[in-house]
């Protein structure tokens, strides 16, 4: 993991910082909620774009991207088990 001293870093003006890309990481599994649910966290195109402006990207510490991504984890595995389909083995065992 990269030191609390360095997440203010980034490589060149209008790229994300080491902070804001390892909160962006993190919170990846909101895309897959996305898809599955079919629920999308923007009501306008204008709304995301707003959304996705650097200045506007939070950033965060190590524990705090640790435990968004333990979080996700453990909601990602809870979710899937809830909503797919049992399925069965088309083999007749």
């Amino acid at each position: 993991m990269v030191p609390e001293d360095k997440l203010g870093w980034a490589p060149a003006k209008g790229f994300m910082t080491v902070g804001q890309l390892i909160k962006h990481m993190s919170e990846n599994w909101c895309v897959v909620r996305m898809m599955v649910k079919n629920q999308w966290p923007f009501s306008s195109p204008e709304q995301m774009t707003e959304a996705m402006k650097l200045e506007n990207i939070p950033s965060c510490s190590k524990a705090e991207a640790l435990a968004a991504m333990d979080k996700d984890l453990k909601e990602a595995s809870t979710s899937s088990r809830r909503e797919s389909p049992r399925r069965t083995s088309s083999r007749g065992s």
